[in-house]
């Protein structure tokens, strides 16, 4: 009796981890991509123009035009920054409200990066916490491959999250 249990189990696991394969693949083979993923042929077609090296090796992104000081919806971003080690990317910005009004409840934001072609890079998800007016507070979000040649950051509310609508934000860049 115990030999049959342990065969129904090993054959239900078995089953398990196949559907999960399956699916796994199913999801990768989609068109698009979500967060997590990367345009990999925007990226490697891209040079790394707006990369510089340090000493430890970190990849540092030097575009102007991504470092540049955005506004979304009463926010400031500023001192952005965009960095890889290890197949990592990092995001860092100062975000102020710049408001009268304290922002009680977070704020879910996508950042999406960009080719100097218009060529949609990335996705990264970042929470906002809560910010009293006229203050400042540091953003920081992650993702696990490195896309440090993008050339400009869009930042859209994630609820509206689509390449469409990330297209039409006006209020993006200072210029």
């Amino acid at each position: 009796m115990k030999k049959k249990d342990t065969k129904f189990t090993i054959g239900v696991i078995l089953i398990a981890i196949v559907v999960i394969i399956i699916a796994a693949v199913l999801i990768k083979n989609k068109k698009g991509f979500k967060y997590g993923e990367a345009n990999n042929s925007a990226i490697e077609n891209s040079s790394e123009e707006y990369v510089q090296y340090t000493d430890d090796g970190t990849k540092v992104n030097i575009s102007k035009q991504l470092s540049a000081e955005k506004d979304f919806n009463g926010f400031k971003f500023s001192n952005i920054q965009l960095s890889a080690r290890d197949g990592q990317t990092y995001f860092v910005a100062t975000v102020t409200n710049t408001t009268d009004k304290d922002s009680a409840d977070p704020i879910e934001v996508d950042l999406i990066f960009y080719t100097d072609k218009g060529e949609e890079v990335s996705t990264m998800y970042a929470i906002i916490g809560p910010v009293k007016s006229k203050e400042s507070v540091t953003l920081t979000a992650q993702q696990m491959f490195d896309f440090t040649n993008a050339y400009d950051v869009k930042i859209i509310s994630h609820k509206t999250a689509t390449k469409s609508e990330a297209n039409t934000v006006e209020n993006q860049t200072n210029e």
